[in-house]
């Protein structure tokens, strides 16, 4: 009997392993996530709903800062524009 509880335990072992797997490929570059995106977030708040974003520049001037990050993904591209840290404006373009 005890044969028969190793294997099933590997498929569960397996099962819950794949996934895993399958929930940490999803991309969190989607339309639902780009909603969640708000006017006035910090670039921290939109990395914790994001990721790292894939590209980024900012340039300064005088007490202003300007940042423009890009998040891409399968199911398309975000570009968020962050004025002192924080949203300005979004755009989403699917591939």
């Amino acid at each position: 009997m005890t044969a028969r509880l190793v294997p099933a335990a590997r498929a569960v072992i397996l099962s819950v392993a794949l996934s895993m797997l399958l929930v940490a490929c999803a991309s969190k570059i989607n339309q639902d996530n780009f909603s969640r995106i708000h006017t006035g977030m910090t670039m921290e708040q939109v990395q914790a709903l994001l990721g790292k974003p894939t590209g980024s520049s900012s340039m300064a001037l005088g007490g202003f800062s300007g940042t423009s990050a890009t998040w891409k993904g399968s199911d398309g591209t975000i570009t968020v524009q962050f004025l002192n840290d924080q949203v300005q404006a979004k755009q989403f373009s699917k591939p």
